[in-house]
């Protein structure tokens, strides 16, 4: 580096990050970093504010109050039915194409019990069997799952009549 540049940072690639950063203006005056000579001074816990200290310690309690509302059957209901969706959106899709597909695999697996759903999560990763192939259309056949796809444009899988 010549020894004209009294720092690193102003070498010709940073520069020419900082005027593409600018919009393609030219920059007045050198790059220059300010870095402070006690980094405590950006600790919020060492300030001396309470306010600041009080802010805090009300964002962390309300968060863990939001992690204690969560209901754990609720999010592993919400885990089943996702695992469920990659089940039975490969079944669906030997009847329907594209969004009628993803549109039946929502009403199917929102019309499964917590049991349909235990056994359809259960294929996760592995092609369905004839087992699972039966399920879903058992569950397709179901008047509110009918209902659903009624309301979705959706036709009833297999030729079933609705």
């Amino acid at each position: 580096m010549a020894a004209s540049a009294p720092h690193a940072c102003l070498s010709a690639a940073p520069r020419a990050a900082a005027v593409a950063w600018a919009g393609g203006r030219e920059i007045a005056g050198p790059a220059t970093v300010n870095v402070p000579s006690d980094l405590r001074a950006y600790d919020p816990l060492s300030q001396s504010d309470p306010g600041r200290i009080m802010k805090h310690a009300l964002l962390f309690s309300l968060s863990l109050l939001t992690l204690a509302a969560c209901d754990p059957a609720q999010m592993a209901d919400k885990a089943g039915r996702r695992a469920a969706e990659t089940v039975v959106r490969p079944v669906v899709g030997n009847y329907l194409a594209g969004a009628q597909a993803d549109a039946a695999t929502r009403c199917i697996v929102e019309n499964a019990s917590a049991d349909d759903v235990r056994l359809l999560a259960r294929d996760v990763a592995v092609e369905a069997g004839s087992n699972t192939v039966a399920n879903v259309l058992r569950i397709a056949a179901q008047p509110n799952t009918l209902a659903c796809f009624a309301r979705s444009g959706v036709a009833p899988l297999g030729g079933m009549a609705r």
